[in-house]
C-alpha cells in the first residue's frame, strides 16, 4: 500500500478483510423453490446477522434453488444448522398426489372441503402444483404431516364412494360454454349446488 499514513491505516484493514474472505470456502444446500416462501430473504438476512456468515440463492430449472453458505467455518456451520432447523420444523415440504376425483371435491365449491379440512392448520400452506392433482404442504413437520394424513384419508373415502357414482358427458354447443360456467364460475357453482353433484369439469381449451 503506498499512500498517506493515514488512509493506509483505514485501507489496510479492509483489504485483510476482503483477502481472509476470498480464502472461503462455501456450503451448498439444494431446497424447493417453495421453501423460500419461509426461509424469504428477511429471514435469510437475519441468519446472516446473526452468524456473520453469506448467503446466495441460485435457481435451477428443476424447482429447487441452491443456497451457497460463505463464511469462515464457525460462521457456516452456525448459519448452515440455523437453515436446517428452519427447514425441519418450520419450512418442512410435503408433495404427494391425489386422485382427480378427490382434487375436484377439494377444489370445487370455492374449495369450501379443502378449507373444512385444513381448518385449524394456519401455520400450514397449502400450494397449488403444477400438476392438476397434486398437493404441497409447507409448515412445521407436525402439522403438515398430520394435514396430509387427512387429505390421504379423504382420498380414500373418496375413491371408495367413486364406485358408485355415475358419469355423464354433455356436449355443449360451440360458443355457450362462458354461458354455462358464468362470471368466475358462478354459474357452475350454483348447478353443482343445486343438482347435489360432486364435480363437473370442464376440459381446458374446449371447443364445445
Amino acid at each position: 500500500l503506498v499512500g498517506p499514513a493515514s488512509e493506509i491505516k483505514q485501507a489496510k484493514p479492509i483489504l485483510l478483510n476482503l483477502l481472509e474472505k476470498a480464502q472461503y470456502t462455501s456450503i451448498s444446500k439444494s431446497i424447493h423453490k417453495d421453501q423460500l416462501r419461509i426461509l424469504n430473504h428477511k429471514r435469510r438476512e437475519g441468519i446472516e446477522k446473526e452468524t456473520s456468515a453469506e448467503i446466495f440463492t441460485q435457481k435451477k430449472q428443476d424447482g429447487h434453488v441452491v443456497l451457497e453458505i460463505v463464511g469462515s467455518e464457525e460462521a457456516k456451520a452456525k448459519a448452515d444448522s440455523i437453515i436446517e432447523e428452519i427447514l425441519e420444523n418450520d419450512a418442512y415440504l410435503e408433495m404427494f398426489e391425489i386422485e382427480l376425483c378427490t382434487y375436484d371435491k377439494l377444489y370445487g365449491t370455492q374449495r369450501h372441503t379443502l378449507k373444512k379440512i385444513s381448518s385449524g392448520y394456519s401455520n400450514v400452506q397449502i400450494i397449488p402444483s403444477t400438476r392438476r392433482n397434486g398437493i404441497s404442504l409447507l409448515g412445521p413437520k407436525g402439522e403438515v404431516l398430520e394435514l396430509k394424513e387427512k387429505l390421504l384419508e379423504f382420498n380414500h373415502r373418496t375413491i371408495e364412494s367413486s364406485s358408485n357414482e355415475t358419469k355423464e358427458i354433455i356436449e355443449i354447443p360451440s360458443g355457450k360454454m362462458g354461458l354455462i360456467i358464468g362470471t368466475k364460475g358462478s354459474v357452475l357453482n350454483e348447478i353443482r349446488t343445486k343438482a347435489n353433484c360432486e364435480s363437473i369439469n370442464v376440459p381446458k381449451n374446449s371447443s364445445h
